[in-house]
């Protein structure tokens, strides 16, 4: 089988938006990456596989937990790159949530050059993302980080349909945490009609304008995909 994301992959196995190119975002391109290949079995779980090794050289046992690309060890990750590791976790392996849970009760700073300015790389600023990585772990997250996590899903239907980023940061939200019960998948209801409302051809969509590619792989592999 022809690899369709080779020609958007760097020598580490990252996939990117464009051909050629090395992203800031190639943990979030590659989660999504992977979660266009499920449900498709013979040579794409040798795909999934390459995946989940490009994505671990993005978690150094040192200097922070995770870092957004292999070759830059320094320039440390942002909240897209953890929703990303989240959904990519989910499909994965729920260690690899577990593995960044478990380095967060020890540092509270997902980005540790930010802490000279405190607040800026502070996690607490950001519980939904806690909740984000205990459900890709399969773990029942505490009350007010699905309370937060609950608010922020709501709160993003209100996004202009333009922002392509601020739904498929919603939508990894989403597709992570259908299996939780209670408040948590009544968000994630209003969340999807909405979003079937403001985007009816799905993610792959929402994916092709924002690459500006409507063929970029992971494009044609979410059409129709609401988070469900």
């Amino acid at each position: 089988m022809t690899d369709p994301f080779k020609e958007y992959k760097d020598k580490y196995g990252l996939v990117h938006g464009a051909k050629g190119s090395i992203s800031q975002n190639g943990i979030r391109f590659t989660a999504e990456a992977v979660a266009a290949m499920q449900g498709r079995t013979g040579d794409w779980i040798d795909q999934r596989l390459e995946c989940y090794s490009a994505l671990r050289l993005c978690e150094p046992s040192q200097n922070g937990f995770l870092i957004r690309h292999p070759e830059k060890p320094d320039d440390q990750i942002s909240i897209d790159c953890f929703v990303g590791w989240g959904l990519a976790s989910f499909y994965l392996s729920p260690l690899m949530s577990m593995r960044v849970l478990y380095r967060l009760q020890k540092c509270w700073y997902f980005n540790v050059n930010d802490q000279k300015v405190w607040w800026k790389g502070f996690l607490g600023r950001f519980p939904q993302l806690l909740a984000h990585l205990h459900f890709a772990a399969g773990m029942k997250a505490p009350l007010f980080q699905r309370l937060w996590w609950v608010a922020t899903v709501l709160l993003s239907t209100r996004a202009e349909a333009k922002d392509q980023d601020a739904w498929a940061l919603s939508w990894a939200l989403v597709v992570v945490a259908q299996d939780q019960k209670g408040m948590v998948q009544w968000a994630r209801q209003k969340w999807i009609n909405k979003f079937k409302e403001v985007h009816p051809e799905g993610m792959g969509k929402v994916l092709g304008d924002y690459f500006n590619n409507p063929k970029h792989p992971s494009a044609i592999g979410l059409r129709g995909h609401f988070g469900e």
